[in-house]
């Protein structure tokens, strides 16, 4: 797993989950589906919603959500309290995480990562300035094709409410 990111880089991660706002409010953030999307959990010891942008895959009606950084705060977050709210362009809904145990199933997540992996992240033109403060996402995609690879993986499914 890579160390938790610099001050920059998580100052950086504050801009999707503002833009995803925006262009919700203004019923155009359709546009970003496919690209990422908003999910928020239950801060573990405030309770306060936290809300993070991050790439996802689908598979059998399943959200996958990969985690590149290991068991980050949102990861902690849903261990404590699984009922998160999703946002997929303007589609909002409650659904239950788990982390994904399942070697196949796991292997499935990243599969359907992968392929959904050229469609998401940084912009080409902002890849270059990303990398210069820590991130180097086509290496972080190419990490998913490692067969040793064995990040945390989350499972997502609508709940029954």
């Amino acid at each position: 797993m890579r160390p938790r990111p610099g001050w920059l880089l998580r100052s950086l991660f504050r801009f999707p989950p503002l833009l995803y706002r925006v262009l919700y409010r203004i019923h155009m953030a359709d546009r970003l589906r496919g690209r990422m999307l908003l999910l928020t959990t239950r801060g573990r010891r405030t309770g306060r919603p936290r809300t993070c942008a991050l790439n996802y895959a689908v598979d059998d009606g399943t959200v996958y959500v990969i985690s590149g950084f290991g068991r980050t705060d949102w990861i902690r977050n849903l261990e404590a309290q699984p009922r998160v709210e999703v946002s997929l362009g303007q589609d909002r809904w409650i659904g239950d995480a788990r982390i994904v145990t399942d070697p196949e199933e796991r292997r499935r997540a990243v599969r359907a990562a992968r392929s959904q992996a050229v469609k998401q992240g940084p912009p080409d033109a902002v890849k270059p300035i990303v990398r210069l403060i820590g991130l180097d996402y086509d290496a972080e995609i190419r990490k998913l094709d490692d067969p040793r690879f064995d990040p945390p993986t989350v499972a997502i499914t609508r709940s029954g409410v």
